[in-house]
Protein backbone atom coordinates (compact mmCIF):
# COMPACT_ATOMS: atom_id res chain seq x y z
CA UNK A 1 0.00 0.00 0.00
CA UNK A 2 1.26 3.63 -1.00
CA UNK A 3 1.22 6.06 1.61
CA UNK A 4 2.94 9.24 2.89
CA UNK A 5 6.71 8.87 3.37
CA UNK A 6 8.14 8.50 6.58
CA UNK A 7 11.09 9.73 8.64
CA UNK A 8 12.89 7.09 8.05
CA UNK A 9 11.74 6.06 4.26
CA UNK A 10 13.53 9.95 3.81
CA UNK A 11 16.56 8.98 5.96
CA UNK A 12 16.54 5.42 4.11
CA UNK A 13 16.69 7.77 0.39
CA UNK A 14 19.57 9.43 1.73
CA UNK A 15 21.36 6.52 2.52
CA UNK A 16 20.75 5.05 -0.76
CA UNK A 17 22.53 8.40 -2.26
CA UNK A 18 26.06 7.18 -0.76
CA UNK A 19 25.58 3.53 -1.49
CA UNK A 20 24.29 2.39 1.89
CA UNK A 21 21.99 -0.01 2.54
CA UNK A 22 18.36 0.89 4.34
CA UNK A 23 18.08 0.17 8.01
CA UNK A 24 14.58 -0.54 10.24
CA UNK A 25 15.61 2.02 12.81
CA UNK A 26 18.01 5.18 12.91
CA UNK A 27 21.48 4.96 14.80
CA UNK A 28 22.76 7.26 17.51
CA UNK A 29 25.89 8.87 17.68
CA UNK A 30 27.81 9.16 14.61
CA UNK A 31 26.43 6.34 12.28
CA UNK A 32 25.16 6.84 8.58
CA UNK A 33 21.66 7.32 9.36
CA UNK A 34 22.06 9.97 12.33
CA UNK A 35 23.91 11.79 10.29
CA UNK A 36 21.35 11.46 7.61
CA UNK A 37 18.52 12.41 10.28
CA UNK A 38 20.41 15.68 11.47
CA UNK A 39 21.07 16.84 7.67
CA UNK A 40 17.49 16.00 6.81
CA UNK A 41 16.39 18.09 10.32
CA UNK A 42 18.62 20.89 9.18
CA UNK A 43 17.46 20.98 5.54
CA UNK A 44 13.68 20.75 7.04
CA UNK A 45 13.88 24.63 8.84
CA UNK A 46 15.69 25.72 6.41
CA UNK A 47 13.12 25.13 3.71
CA UNK A 48 10.40 25.88 6.18
CA UNK A 49 11.79 29.29 7.13
CA UNK A 50 10.67 30.60 4.01
CA UNK A 51 7.56 30.25 5.89
CA UNK A 52 4.67 28.33 2.94
CA UNK A 53 0.95 27.94 3.58
CA UNK A 54 1.01 24.50 5.64
CA UNK A 55 3.18 26.45 8.24
CA UNK A 56 1.97 30.23 8.23
CA UNK A 57 -0.94 30.68 10.88
CA UNK A 58 -2.67 33.75 12.34
CA UNK A 59 -1.66 33.72 16.13
CA UNK A 60 -3.19 35.48 18.76
CA UNK A 61 -0.74 36.22 21.93
CA UNK A 62 -1.88 37.26 25.00
CA UNK A 63 0.84 39.00 27.71
CA UNK A 64 1.78 36.86 30.68
CA UNK A 65 1.92 37.91 33.92
CA UNK A 66 5.41 39.66 32.99
CA UNK A 67 3.40 41.84 30.30
CA UNK A 68 5.59 39.77 27.80
CA UNK A 69 3.72 37.93 24.37
CA UNK A 70 5.82 34.37 24.14
CA UNK A 71 5.83 32.78 21.05
CA UNK A 72 5.08 29.51 20.22
CA UNK A 73 8.63 27.51 20.89
CA UNK A 74 8.52 25.87 17.45
CA UNK A 75 8.32 29.53 16.00
CA UNK A 76 11.24 29.94 13.04
CA UNK A 77 10.43 33.41 12.24
CA UNK A 78 7.43 36.65 12.50
CA UNK A 79 5.93 37.83 8.67
CA UNK A 80 7.28 40.99 9.37
CA UNK A 81 5.34 42.14 6.62
CA UNK A 82 3.50 45.03 7.10
CA UNK A 83 4.15 45.27 11.22
CA UNK A 84 6.57 46.45 13.23
CA UNK A 85 6.87 43.10 15.60
CA UNK A 86 9.65 40.99 15.40
CA UNK A 87 11.30 37.69 18.00
CA UNK A 88 13.47 38.40 20.46
CA UNK A 89 14.41 35.57 22.58
CA UNK A 90 11.22 33.84 22.32
CA UNK A 91 8.90 36.64 23.07
CA UNK A 92 7.18 39.67 21.08
CA UNK A 93 9.70 42.79 20.60
CA UNK A 94 7.95 45.97 19.32
CA UNK A 95 10.47 47.97 17.70
CA UNK A 96 8.71 50.96 17.62
CA UNK A 97 8.27 51.20 20.88
CA UNK A 98 11.07 49.47 21.68
CA UNK A 99 9.77 46.79 24.19
CA UNK A 100 9.38 43.37 25.04
CA UNK A 101 5.95 44.56 27.23
CA UNK A 102 2.30 44.82 26.12
CA UNK A 103 -0.65 45.27 27.86
CA UNK A 104 -3.43 43.64 25.47
CA UNK A 105 -3.25 40.19 22.96
CA UNK A 106 -1.34 41.03 19.69
CA UNK A 107 -2.45 39.28 16.30
CA UNK A 108 0.70 38.20 14.57
CA UNK A 109 1.17 35.62 11.81
CA UNK A 110 3.88 33.25 12.82
CA UNK A 111 5.87 30.76 10.77
CA UNK A 112 6.30 27.04 12.39
CA UNK A 113 8.62 24.61 12.08
CA UNK A 114 6.59 20.89 11.65
CA UNK A 115 7.58 17.95 12.05
CA UNK A 116 8.08 15.61 9.65
CA UNK A 117 4.66 13.66 9.64
CA UNK A 118 3.03 16.75 9.49
CA UNK A 119 4.13 18.24 6.33
CA UNK A 120 2.63 17.45 2.84
CA UNK A 121 4.35 15.43 0.35
CA UNK A 122 5.65 18.44 -1.87
CA UNK A 123 7.47 19.65 1.04
CA UNK A 124 8.61 16.22 2.10
CA UNK A 125 9.93 15.22 -1.79
CA UNK A 126 11.97 19.18 -2.11
CA UNK A 127 13.05 17.88 1.32
CA UNK A 128 14.48 14.94 0.89
CA UNK A 129 16.25 15.68 -2.63
CA UNK A 130 17.73 18.91 -1.21
CA UNK A 131 18.85 17.15 1.82
CA UNK A 132 20.37 14.38 -0.24
CA UNK A 133 22.53 16.20 -2.18
CA UNK A 134 23.86 17.89 0.26
CA UNK A 135 24.46 14.66 2.08
CA UNK A 136 26.31 13.04 -0.45
CA UNK A 137 28.35 15.65 -1.58
CA UNK A 138 29.80 16.11 2.32
CA UNK A 139 30.00 12.10 3.16
CA UNK A 140 31.45 11.54 -0.15
CA UNK A 141 31.79 13.81 -2.55
CA UNK A 142 31.57 11.52 -5.37
CA UNK A 143 28.62 12.70 -7.94
CA UNK A 144 28.89 9.38 -9.60
CA UNK A 145 27.32 7.88 -6.54
CA UNK A 146 24.95 10.66 -6.40
CA UNK A 147 20.75 9.28 -7.05
CA UNK A 148 19.62 12.67 -6.35
CA UNK A 149 20.23 15.53 -9.66
CA UNK A 150 19.75 19.21 -9.77
CA UNK A 151 17.04 18.94 -12.25
CA UNK A 152 15.12 16.60 -9.39
CA UNK A 153 15.70 19.26 -6.82
CA UNK A 154 14.56 22.17 -9.12
CA UNK A 155 11.48 20.04 -10.44
CA UNK A 156 10.42 19.56 -6.85
CA UNK A 157 10.89 22.98 -5.93
CA UNK A 158 8.79 24.08 -8.86
CA UNK A 159 6.02 21.63 -7.55
CA UNK A 160 6.23 23.09 -4.50
CA UNK A 161 6.08 26.51 -5.50
CA UNK A 162 3.05 25.63 -7.71
CA UNK A 163 0.91 23.86 -4.55
CA UNK A 164 1.96 26.79 -2.86
CA UNK A 165 0.03 29.16 -5.25
CA UNK A 166 -2.97 27.17 -5.24
CA UNK A 167 -2.96 27.10 -1.96
CA UNK A 168 -3.44 31.34 -2.31
CA UNK A 169 -0.42 31.80 -0.53
CA UNK A 170 0.60 34.77 -3.17
CA UNK A 171 2.36 36.99 -0.75
CA UNK A 172 5.20 34.47 -1.28
CA UNK A 173 5.52 35.35 -5.02
CA UNK A 174 6.04 39.09 -3.73
CA UNK A 175 9.47 37.61 -2.47
CA UNK A 176 11.90 39.46 -5.31
CA UNK A 177 13.78 36.17 -4.50
CA UNK A 178 11.14 34.10 -4.81
CA UNK A 179 9.98 35.67 -7.99
CA UNK A 180 13.43 35.66 -9.78
CA UNK A 181 14.11 31.81 -9.01
CA UNK A 182 10.47 31.18 -9.96
CA UNK A 183 11.23 32.88 -13.64
CA UNK A 184 14.37 30.91 -13.90
CA UNK A 185 13.01 27.69 -13.36
CA UNK A 186 10.16 28.32 -15.87
CA UNK A 187 12.20 29.24 -18.30
CA UNK A 188 14.53 26.42 -17.92
CA UNK A 189 11.87 24.23 -18.33
CA UNK A 190 10.68 25.99 -21.15
CA UNK A 191 13.99 25.35 -22.79
CA UNK A 192 14.32 21.85 -21.82
CA UNK A 193 10.42 21.33 -23.67
CA UNK A 194 9.21 19.97 -20.34
CA UNK A 195 5.58 20.06 -19.39
CA UNK A 196 6.29 20.44 -15.56
CA UNK A 197 4.47 23.64 -15.13
CA UNK A 198 3.74 26.99 -16.06
CA UNK A 199 5.27 30.34 -16.99
CA UNK A 200 5.95 32.57 -14.02
CA UNK A 201 3.18 35.27 -15.53
CA UNK A 202 0.91 32.46 -15.96
CA UNK A 203 1.14 31.15 -12.29
CA UNK A 204 0.42 34.95 -11.09
CA UNK A 205 -2.30 35.60 -13.29
CA UNK A 206 -4.18 32.02 -13.53
CA UNK A 207 -3.81 28.70 -15.45
CA UNK A 208 -5.89 29.77 -18.70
Amino acid sequence: MIGPMTELDAINQMLAAIGEAPVNSVGTGLSESRLAQLQLERTSREVQSVGWYFNTENYKLSPNNKSECQLPRNCLKLDSQNTHYVQRGGVLYDRLRQTTKFNSPVWVTVVLGLEWLNLPETAKRYIVIKAGRKFQADFIGSPTLNQFHAQDEAEAHFALKQEELEAGNYNLFNNPEVASDLRRSSSKEAGSGSTLGYTYEQLLGGYD
